[in-house]
Order: C-alpha cells, then sequence, then structure tokens
C-alpha cells in the first residue's frame, strides 16, 4: 500500500465526493477514483457504502482512523528527520561540503 492512496482515501472521505477531494488534491476525479479502487482490492473490501463516496462502510471507517494515525505519524516522522539533518549539517558544516544542507 502506498501512502499516498491513504491520503486519497482520508480526502474524499471528508470531503465526502470525489469532485472535490480532486480539486482540494489538484488531481483528476478518474484518477481520485482508480486510486480508491486500487486500495479497496488491496484490503480485499469496499470502503465505501455507496458509489458516489459519501458514506464509508464499518471498515472504512476503521481504515479511515489507521490511515489518520498512519499519514500523520510518517508526516511526523519526516519532520522530525529534516529538523535532526539541519542540526546536524548546521554542527558539521566545518566538516562537510554545504550544499548538504541544500533544503536547510
Amino acid at each position: 500500500m502506498k501512502l499516498e492512496s491513504f491520503r486519497v482515501f482520508i480526502a474524499v472521505a471528508d470531503a465526502q465526493s470525489l469532485v472535490l477531494a480532486a480539486k482540494q488534491l489538484n488531481k483528476t476525479p478518474s484518477g481520485l477514483s482508480m486510486a480508491l479502487k486500487n486500495l479497496e482490492t488491496q484490503i480485499g473490501a469496499p470502503l465505501f457504502a455507496s458509489e458516489r463516496k459519501n458514506q464509508l462502510t464499518a471498515l472504512g471507517q476503521w481504515v479511515l482512523t489507521r490511515a489518520r494515525h498512519d499519514v500523520a505519524q510518517f508526516d511526523a516522522t519526516v519532520r522530525w528527520s529534516a529538523t535532526r539533518w539541519i542540526w546536524w549539517c548546521d554542527r558539521t558544516s566545518t566538516h562537510r561540503p554545504r550544499r548538504c544542507c541544500a533544503n536547510a
């Protein structure tokens, strides 16, 4: 499973609309629909109770809770890592080329 699939699922569940979620994510509704279909295939069950993507199944509600947690954990890890990388680059800048901190 890709993290992007979870982000799409969360956006569609929050917006209760493929069209609104697509606008928020700068993607096409058909692209989001394909991503959701792939996620449902990987999970092995539908996440939405209707084709309109406005009501979650019981499994969909559970997956939404887990997806929010997993995405938040990943984002926190990325933020933490970026902070540590900047600290490390600043601390060792006399020994390393400054380009190691290009994102700092």
